[in-house]
This record gives C-alpha cells, sequence and structure tokens, in this order.
C-alpha cells in the first residue's frame, strides 16, 4: 500500500530544499551588495568632503546607482554606475565605480569589465575610474589594476583631490 498522499512527499521535500536554498542564496547576494555599497559609501563620503573642501558643491551633483545615459559596453542594456558626478546642467563629468573584494572569488572577473566600461565612457567624454579594496584580490589582479589605471581605495582620496582641486 502506498503513501495516502502519492508522490507529494517528494515534491514538498524538494521544494523545501528549493526554497532553503534561494534563502541561502539571498543572503549571501545581500551580503555581496553590502560589501560593494560599504566602498561606494566610503568614496562617496570621500568625493563630498573633497568637492566641500575645494569649494566646489556649487559646480557639481553627486548621485548614487546612477542610471548611465552611456549604456553598457558589454551588454546592450542599461548599467548604473556607482557614483556620478554630474554638472549641474546634469552632464555626466566623471563615473566611478566600486568593485571591493574581501575573499577571494568571481569580483576579479568583474575588473575586466569594469574596465571596458570605463574606456568606453572615457571615448564617449566622460572621465572614469575604478576604485577597488579589498585583501581577496589578488596580488597579480592588484598589479594588473594599478597599470590599467584602477585607482585603491587607499589614494582614493589623494587621487580625487588632484582632479578636482590641483591647489
Amino acid at each position: 500500500m502506498g503513501l495516502p498522499l502519492g508522490g507529494a512527499v517528494p515534491i514538498f521535500i524538494s521544494s523545501y530544499v528549493l526554497l532553503v536554498s534561494f534563502v541561502v542564496y539571498l543572503g549571501c547576494w545581500h551580503k555581496l551588495l553590502s560589501m560593494s555599497a560599504s566602498l561606494r559609501d566610503r568614496i562617496r563620503a570621500s568625493l563630498l568632503h573633497t568637492l566641500d573642501s575645494c569649494g566646489l558643491n556649487d559646480k557639481y551633483l553627486v548621485k548614487v546607482e546612477y542610471p548611465s545615459p552611456l549604456g553598457s559596453a558589454i551588454r546592450e542594456s542599461e548599467r548604473k554606475v556607482d557614483i556620478a558626478v554630474l554638472q549641474k546642467d546634469g552632464k555626466p563629468y566623471l563615473f566611478i565605480e566600486c568593485k571591493e573584494q574581501k575573499t577571494s572569488g568571481s569580483t576579479e572577473d568583474k575588473l575586466f569589465r569594469a574596465l571596458e566600461e570605463a574606456k568606453r565612457d572615457r571615448l564617449l567624454g566622460v572621465h572614469s575610474i575604478v576604485v577597488f579594496s579589498g585583501p581577496g584580490f589578488r596580488q597579480s589582479y592588484e598589479r594588473w589594476a594599478m597599470v590599467e589605471g584602477f585607482v585603491h581605495e587607499k589614494y582614493a582620496s589623494l587621487w580625487l583631490e588632484r582632479f578636482f582641486c590641483r591647489r
């Protein structure tokens, strides 16, 4: 004699496993987003401080998660820039992408995409940098990133000051 529920028990168990897996996935995704957001928040704070100390608050607007009018260089889709500095007329002046990696993982691959996006931004007339941070990047990737013009978080404040203030 079979179970009164027929095949419902295995379906219920596999649905439960799928639900638990999804919840774990969301937890990891949230952690990755918050890591990126923390670097973005630190760079934004440094940028705002730089603009204020250089007396440029009336010249620029700073936006977070800015939908780029240039789109993506890699995918034919929209793209959100971590930090955008806009001129008062709304024209993009500087895009800043933030990449943070606390443990080894796939973010290193994202550096290659970020480089392509930054190159395209520059070709289309918008200054663009990538700021990176975290012990999860291998030393060879850090060297490659610096040679390609990426800015390590350690030097971001100095970079922003030199770019905007030039006193």
